[in-house]
């Protein structure tokens, strides 16, 4: 079933897709077209009523960019609370700096695939075993006897 986004927060996140900031923009031409180990982010991404920097739906994974102005008392409430929102979903938040991304940018590069790594491990916790000693058997089988495996010398059954 598809969560419902207010109509607003919609249209908000498509003028803000038009209005990038430089962070958002060095960091999107990154991660854009699969870049970054075969994953598909999406800019200004909605999630209920708050919009994402930049949204993966196979990983759940949201990405913030984070200028000054997060750093001040009510902003902060404000982001912490947005946070907790977003990870009730069971959607991981990943935050950066738009410093980091100006000054280390290959560092951020690096702790995203980092983390993408460690989310796709968590999530095969929650693949059946019987499926996943199929996937590997499979695999194995592919890997040895090649596409006609199955026809020469494997049999049926």
């Amino acid at each position: 079933m598809k969560e419902f986004v207010p109509k607003y927060v919609t249209e908000i996140a498509k003028v803000l897709r038009k209005k990038q900031v430089k962070p958002e923009a060095i960091l999107w031409e990154k991660i854009r077209n699969n870049k970054i180990l075969g994953y598909k982010f999406r800019r200004q991404h909605p999630i209920g009523r708050y919009i994402a920097d930049f949204y993966c739906d196979k990983l759940k994974l949201v990405i913030e960019l984070d200028g000054g102005i997060h750093k001040k008392g009510e902003v902060k409430k404000y982001d912490k609370i947005r946070q907790q929102e977003i990870e009730s979903r069971e959607v991981y938040v990943l935050r950066f700096n738009n410093e980091d991304i100006y000054n280390d940018l290959e560092n951020v590069i690096l702790v995203l695939k980092k983390q993408i790594g460690k989310i796709s491990i968590e999530g095969i916790q929650f693949v059946s075993p019987n499926i996943l000693r199929f996937y590997i058997v499979s695999s194995l089988r592919l890997l040895i006897f090649g596409r006609r495996g199955r026809d020469e010398g494997m049999g049926e059954r």
